[in-house]
């Protein structure tokens, strides 16, 4: 079996916009998120529990969508910097193999 090789198959990787998007929604979200849960919180302590349920609810649902923005977004950076690592790995094994060719001084 062949090993994986960044190099040669890479992983096709989401256009600028899109990136850029995910990355404002794993920020923005869990803040979101937290700015629900205090305001939930404020409307519980008023004895406003249907306000608090709906806020806390609401804030899970977009704290989880936060989460899968974080793990998508950390994905598109591992396999950038795996791709770096390998143009890097090749850059040493071609230095090596040139290296091996010079006459001795």
């Amino acid at each position: 079996m062949v090993d994986y090789n960044p190099l040669l198959n890479p992983d096709k990787e989401p256009r600028a916009w899109v990136i850029g998007t995910i990355d404002v929604c794993s920020w923005a979200l869990p803040s979101l998120s937290a700015v629900l849960a205090i305001v939930g919180g404020c409307a519980a302590l008023g004895n406003a529990d249907r306000w608090a349920a709906v806020l806390s609810i609401a804030g899970g649902v977009i704290g989880a969508l936060g989460v899968l923005a974080t793990n998508w977004s950390s994905r598109i950076r591992d396999h950038r910097i795996e791709w770096a690592k390998s143009v890097a790995g090749l850059g040493v094994d071609m230095a090596e193999a040139v290296q091996r060719y010079l006459p001795p001084e």
